[in-house]
């Protein structure tokens, strides 16, 4: 592409240049005549001649792209610059006041469009050299007789004084357009230098990683936007302060150790304390600043806030501790479970037997079997929230499964009298929904009594079930609601967190195990609660038809 158009560009100047040529050397020749010839051919005429003939065939030359721009311009502008002097040399002489004395100049002119600038001024060099050269042989008459003019010319002062200011006119007007397109082109290298350096400060200042420049005496004289971010500066506070109080808050405290680390490829991570006192972990790498003499002139220093990533590294080790901890835990609970449902089973025995038959005594063992229940469902959820059982997907009837899940709470301690069940469904309605029959027994369970439970002083528990379309598929909204005392809405998010619980004796996993038993189904719960206004909870299901 860029041969391309330097054959174009080539192109253009040497029709320029014979249009220049015939516009000074057919007009010069108007101002001379010629006397006292004794030759058939006039070598000046001769010159003129060859040098169109010159423009021609590298015009075709050039057509054909026989040779590069740049040598063909090289051999077009030494060829002419000879048959230049020569035509001086004819016309007049070299140290006379020939009309085409200019010509050397208005290739010199060119040569600043069709060569490299080092190529203009050997091309110069080169003009003067044989121009001097040539005007010493004429002045000695050193020149050898075959070289000689066996002619003179004569010259008209009043054309010739018309001839020399159309001359100087044109050279005035190359002069100033070379001039001109040179400023063209400075200005446009100016503006790409501008561009480029708009562009690489706008890079540098935008990427995420800190980056400052350092120079040979420890003093900050470049910072990027990241770099004022995470030291808590602006870019002109860092500006010319010594880079080891930013970084290590005096020189006393520099650790030799760490800048030589940072030398090295992997970098190091170093704890600072930004402007505002806060304390981050930055990793950061020092590399040397050169010139293009590869001389050192500074330092480069590139960090960035790992802060976060280092708190997440310690959350996962906590995590795995955890996961540990929990894996212990429930293999004790499991231990102690299997002996408690023996216990259970020989306190319900002995309850039955009669075998207490004092008052106290039977108190005494109702505790023991009421407390041992609870301790048994207590590690029943436990075991639900560490363990990872496989769903057993089937094909079941929802609303019987709640119904019977109902029956139950109905049944168990925590269920008074004074709590009214309003029950907001047709249990003859049959909806089929691929499920764990279990672990969805679990759910209701869990969910209801929680509902109970919340309502010391009595009140209504209500249970919805609504059929609706969704994408052309069939969902069945559950809604389990209670008039008990509820809880604020900024507690929502964290109801369902392992742990948390607003219960003197619970240990706050019943809604947490509801939560992955759902998730793993692919359903959806919410809950909405306000305090002293109830609580309702929200189960949407797909169900098949």
């Amino acid at each position: 592409m860029r041969n391309t158009e330097d054959y174009k560009k080539f192109k253009y100047l040497i029709l320029i240049r014979i249009v220049l040529g015939f516009a000074i050397l057919i007009v010069g020749a108007s101002v001379l005549k010629i006397q006292q010839s004794e030759e058939i051919w006039i070598p000046f005429y001769f010159l003129v001649a060859l040098l169109f003939i010159l423009y021609i065939s590298w015009l075709i030359i050039l057509q054909k792209k026989l040779l590069s721009p740049s040598l063909h311009a090289k051999l077009l502008l030494y060829t002419e610059l000879i048959i230049e002097i020569a035509i001086i040399h004819y016309s007049g002489g070299l140290n006379s006041n020939s009309p085409f004395i200019y010509l050397p100049l208005m290739s010199i002119i060119s040569s600043a469009f069709l060569v490299s600038a080092k190529d203009v001024v050997i091309y110069s060099i080169s003009a003067a050299i044989l121009y001097v050269i040539a005007s010493v042989l004429e002045f000695y008459q050193w020149m050898p007789d075959f070289l000689q003019a066996s002619y003179k010319m004569e010259i008209n002062p009043i054309n010739f004084f018309y001839y020399m200011i159309y001359v100087r006119i044109i050279v005035f007007i190359g002069i100033g357009y070379l001039a001109s397109v040179l400023n063209t082109r400075i200005t446009q290298k100016s503006d790409e230098l501008a561009r480029f350096k708009h562009l690489s400060d706008n890079i540098l200042f935008q990427i995420k990683s800190g980056l400052i420049t350092i120079s040979n005496n420890n003093r900050i004289v470049y910072s990027n936007k990241a770099a004022s971010e995470i030291l808590g500066f602006s870019n002109e506070d860092l500006l010319g302060r010594d880079w080891h109080f930013i970084f290590f808050g005096s020189k006393d405290m520099v650790n030799l150790e760490i800048i030589k680390q940072a030398k090295s490829i992997r970098g190091v991570e170093l704890t600072i304390e930004t402007k505002s006192g806060q304390t981050k972990i930055i990793g950061f790498s020092l590399s040397e600043l050169k010139n293009e003499s590869d001389e050192t002139v500074g330092k480069t220093m590139v960090f960035r806030d790992i802060s976060d990533i280092k708190n997440l590294e310690e959350k996962l080790k906590i995590k795995n501790k955890l996961e540990a901890i929990g894996e212990l835990a429930a293999i004790m609970a499991h231990e102690l479970k299997n002996p408690l449902t023996s216990i259970c089973g020989s306190i319900e025995v002995l309850k039955e037997s009669g075998t207490f038959a004092t008052k106290r005594d039977q108190e005494l063992i109702n505790v023991i079997f009421k407390e041992s229940e609870r301790l048994s469902r207590t590690l029943g959820e436990f075991l639900a929230f560490t363990g990872e059982t496989m769903l057993k997907k089937e094909r079941k009837e929802i609303l019987r499964i709640l119904d019977e899940v109902l029956s139950l709470i109905k049944n168990a301690q925590d269920f008074k009298d004074n709590i009214l069940i309003d029950r907001k469904y047709n249990s003859k309605e049959i909806y089929f929904a691929f499920l764990d029959d279990k672990q969805i027994k679990q759910v209701f369970f869990n969910l209801i009594l929680n509902a109970v439970q919340s309502m010391t002083d009595g009140g209504t528990l209500t249970l919805e079930a609504k059929s609706y379309k969704k994408d052309n598929n069939n969902f069945l909204k559950i809604a389990i609601k209670d008039t008990g005392k509820g809880f604020k809405k900024e507690l929502s998010e964290r109801i369902f967190q392992p742990f948390y619980t607003s219960k003197e004796k619970g240990i706050g996993l019943g809604l947490t195990v509801v939560k992955k038993i759902i998730a793993k189904h692919g359903w959806h719960i919410c809950l909405e609660s306000e305090a002293e206004k109830g609580c309702v909870v929200i189960i949407d299901l797909p169900i098949t038809s």
